[in-house]
């Protein structure tokens, strides 16, 4: 089913022209429609990423979980449903609305991920019209990418206390290295398409039990350990 607003089936659909998808973008349609004599509030149209941010926030695992604690059947094949029928009615008004749509897309449509990250990037990195940059740099953004290459494409969560690492890089991300802090061990992380290796510091007191894509293992101080993607 779909997560709707209130009200919004009271609002009428906006057939998009291809004016509006020029270079498809449609940031600032408010200002093309109020242009035109007309306003985005008429319309089953988001300025940005609304109910996306549940799968934004939550993997399909811990929303599950969260929805039928509090007593709500949850479907996770809704999820696909909700973004496509959202994704058709977001204008991406906002910095952050490319932000969630590439991460909501990783694990569906790693290409269109993709793309939509690079959008969020050139928010400040290339000048575009129709971008507020020149009103001030978009700091949120900014630090949102970043966490789609470390959290998003590496598929890291904590689970009951545990580390979870479920990656899946798009295809033009040949790997990605980070290092982090996790039970008081340092991890070196290095991800590429068909492994996984972690390094453990030197100094850690304990070892650390990690899954990666669902599979127990234990890294302890000083070792190194890596283990293939399917």
């Amino acid at each position: 089913s779909i997560v709707r607003v209130a009200g919004i089936e009271s609002l009428e659909d906006l057939h998009w022209s291809g004016d509006r998808e020029k270079d498809g973008h449609s940031e600032r349609l408010d200002r093309m429609l109020e242009a035109e004599g007309d306003t985005q509030n008429r319309y089953k149209l988001s300025k940005q990423a609304d109910v996306l941010m549940l799968f934004y926030l939550f993997s399909a695992e811990q929303l599950t979980a969260l929805l039928r604690q509090l007593g709500y059947p949850f479907d996770p094949g809704t999820i696909p449903r909700n973004v496509d029928y959202y994704l058709k009615r977001t204008a991406h008004g906002s910095s952050l609305s490319h932000v969630v749509h590439s991460w909501v897309l990783a694990r569906t449509d790693r290409e269109r991920s993709w793309r939509l990250f690079h959008e969020a990037l050139k928010n400040d990195v290339a000048y575009r019209e129709d971008t507020t940059t020149h009103e001030g740099i978009h700091l949120g953004a900014m630090a949102a990418t970043v966490d789609i290459i470390q959290r998003c494409y590496s598929g890291m969560e904590l689970r009951h206390g545990r580390l979870w690492l479920h990656p899946s890089l798009p295809d033009e991300l040949r790997e990605v290295c980070f290092t982090m802090v996790y039970q008081d061990n340092e991890l070196e992380v290095h991800i590429r398409r068909d492994a996984v290796r972690l390094r453990a510091a030197r100094y850690a007191t304990h070892p650390a039990e990690i899954f990666i894509n669902g599979e127990p293992c234990v890294i302890r101080p000083g070792e190194t350990i890596e283990r293939p993607l399917r």
